[in-house]
């Protein structure tokens, strides 16, 4: 009995020299720290707000630049004059100008794809709209991508996305050889 006391009080003072160590408390703190960052992480996406259409347009909306809209061996024509106002904005003046191009001129097409820049400049965003429906609506090639395209992003600026504007992004994106079929992907996984 005696030596049974004996061991006793040596177990209940500290041991000299070591010190043992509870891993197990240690681990359930590192695990829960690990479960709530990749809880964050993983979560992250679902958790913040879509971005707005504004934000949406003001990211993927590029306007013309000057090199973009001639080249060095294009000769002067009707719309010479027009694309320097678009080109120094002064949109009001271009719009006039592309504006005197009439339906069923060569030019035409062109004519309505600058014009909703112009309009887009000029904050009118509605009329911007129906004039790249235009140039989304033809068959020259050269115009057609770049309307459908800025046609979307018109309809982003001017309120809510609708059924029609998803559906013409994700005809978009499907199509591997449209210019702007990454830029929708990107869009429409934004807006889930």
């Amino acid at each position: 009995r005696s030596d049974l006391k004996q061991w006793e009080k040596q177990s209940n003072q500290p041991a000299s020299g070591g010190r043992i160590i509870n891993f197990r408390r240690s681990i359930f703190i590192l695990s829960a720290a690990a479960a709530v960052l990749l809880l964050v992480f993983f979560a992250r996406p679902f958790l913040m707000p879509a971005p707005s259409s504004d934000e949406l347009f003001a990211r993927y909306y590029e306007a013309p630049t000057e090199s973009t809209m001639r080249g060095g061996a294009v000769p002067q024509n009707a719309l010479t004059a027009a694309k320097k106002a678009l080109a120094e904005e002064s949109y009001a003046d271009a719009v006039e100008d592309f504006s005197r191009i009439p339906e069923g001129d060569a030019l035409y097409v062109e004519a309505q794809y600058y014009l909703g820049h112009a309009l887009i400049g000029l904050k009118n965003y509605s009329a911007a709209k129906k004039a790249f429906a235009i140039a989304a609506d033809s068959n020259e090639s050269k115009f057609k991508e770049k309307g459908e395209w800025s046609y979307v992003l018109a309809c982003l600026k001017t309120g809510p996305i609708d059924a029609a504007v998803e559906s013409k992004l994700k005809t978009i994106a499907q199509n591997e050889d449209h210019s702007f079929a990454g830029a929708a992907r990107e869009i429409l996984k934004q807006m889930k």
